[in-house]
């Protein structure tokens, strides 16, 4: 996936296009087929190959269908929607040859058939993953064109064929999985543009919640807001620092690194008595004692070790899962499953099955650090002594150098974890036979949760005035 990766980001980085087929004396028209709900990274890749190997890439967005795939809120992602959030991608890819096509049908194929019958004396690529069951769609196509419209000359879906990265039955399963839903999107995109798709998205469910959260949106503005009164306050030897602008694990000692008679204030800044430690996904090998965070810096830096720590408690459910899977048929897939996430593949039925024993239960349990000094430690580590909570007020975190009338901070911190399957994919075994197998992603999400309230809060102007006068 690494080398992928690095593909990818080279592959958005240089668009200029080039042709698979050597020098072109007729114009070459790309047909790019799906239902697209939503669009991710793995579709816009495949739009970013075919617009090097043609002159045009028409992108067709299939109608809706009684049986169309739906969100695990049961809600539809419509062909609209999803003709905006291409547009996005595309302009800030600065793409000019491709354009978005609305099907009048449920089918995405019938419309490719009815759209190359209307071309005249081009190439076409009928856009298709490497995958087998995608390229057997176009098992005929030549000869259906060759009937129907001969001016045009179809090029061999198996050498035009792109590879897929992202499954879009994933995305909509995980649509409540922040770091699944944005690391589905193209690299180009700015934080404006993911907003705009969430909220294109919001329609079908919260994505704006989901947006604040991930880029820790409401949190900085809170923090923001925090700063700001202490700058309006004007306290005789209150030094608020520089304006906050990081979100999750800010560089240097806390959110908010203020002075006051020269001794430092380094402040935690917290939206509400429920908010975000940060959130990722975590690697784990529990037989190398290896627990690797995915995106380190989406976690709040003073607390990840707790989030490590969460995760090797539940090494024996991770064996107990992978023990289980181990029995199952075909064996010959199951019994050397690792014991780490992610740990490969698995059949649909296997998971089934192990969902059903109650072996999930242990896995997606929230693990609790309800000792305030643990909690307090990791902050002080960094020289963090103080944190403001919206609603709650301002503490003090195990000790209080400042000496300030405030309470210390009684709490608990609640690590939330997840294991979710992708989707799916055909897997072919030995003896020939094809099953349908899936990975997982292990999520874990920290929250802070407390209800002790301080008399005084940073977030106030007169409390600010109160509490150094």
């Amino acid at each position: 996936m690494k080398s992928f990766s690095k593909y990818y980001n080279k592959l958005e980085k240089e668009v200029e296009p080039f042709s698979p087929f050597g020098e072109q004396k007729r114009k070459t028209v790309a047909i790019f087929p799906g239902s697209f709900r939503p669009p991710h990274k793995g579709h816009f890749h495949s739009v970013l190959q075919y617009s090097k190997m043609a002159d045009e890439v028409v992108v067709i967005i299939s109608k809706p269908s009684k049986s169309a795939r739906k969100t695990n809120t049961g809600k539809i992602i419509s062909a609209e929607q999803s003709k905006k959030v291409f547009e996005i991608m595309i302009k800030a890819q600065g793409l000019k040859n491709v354009k978005i096509v609305l099907s009048p049908t449920p089918s995405p194929i019938k419309a490719s058939y009815d759209y190359a019958e209307k071309l005249k004396n081009v190439d076409v690529i009928f856009g298709s993953s490497k995958d087998a069951d995608d390229l057997k769609r176009w098992g005929t196509v030549s000869k259906y064109m060759d009937k129907n419209n001969p001016s045009i000359t179809v090029l061999d879906p198996k050498s035009t064929a792109v590879n897929r990265l992202y499954s879009a039955t994933d995305i909509r399963n995980k649509i409540d999985d922040i770091d699944a839903y944005d690391d589905a999107m193209p690299n180009r995109l700015s934080k404006n543009d993911k907003k705009k798709i969430f909220k294109i998205l919001n329609e079908t469910v919260n994505f704006e919640t989901f947006y604040n959260e991930s880029l820790n949106i409401g949190g900085l503005n809170y923090e923001k807001s925090v700063h700001t009164a202490l700058v309006k306050a004007n306290i005789n030897g209150l030094i608020p620092g520089d304006k906050p602008g990081a979100g999750f694990s800010a560089v240097g000692k806390g959110d908010i690194e203020a002075t006051y008679k020269g001794k430092e204030f380094n402040i935690e800044v917290k939206m509400n008595k429920n908010a975000q430690m940060g959130g990722t996904s975590i690697r784990m090998d529990v037989n190398n004692n290896d627990y690797v965070l995915v995106k380190p810096d989406a976690v709040d830096e003073e607390v990840a070790p707790l989030f490590v720590e969460a995760a090797k408690r539940k090494a024996d459910d991770l064996k107990k899962w992978v023990d289980f899977i181990r029995k199952q048929e075909p064996l010959e897939l199951h019994e050397k499953v690792p014991y780490t996430v992610p740990f490969g593949a698995v059949t649909k039925e296997a998971w089934s099955s192990a969902q059903k024993q109650g072996l999930l239960k242990g896995l997606n349990q929230i693990e609790k650090f309800t000792n305030a000094n643990t909690i307090a430690k990791a902050y002080n580590r960094k020289g963090v002594y103080y944190i403001q909570i919206g609603g709650l007020g301002l503490f003090y975190l195990g000790q209080n150098p400042l000496k300030l009338p405030i309470p210390k901070y009684d709490g608990e911190i609640n690590i939330e974890f997840r294991l979710g399957p992708s989707g799916s994919k055909p897997r072919k075994l030995s003896n020939g036979e094809t099953v349908k197998v899936v990975g997982a992603g292990y999520r874990c999400q920290g929250r802070l949760k407390t209800s002790k309230k301080s008399k005084y809060s940073l977030d106030d102007l007169e409390s600010i005035k109160k509490l150094f006068s």
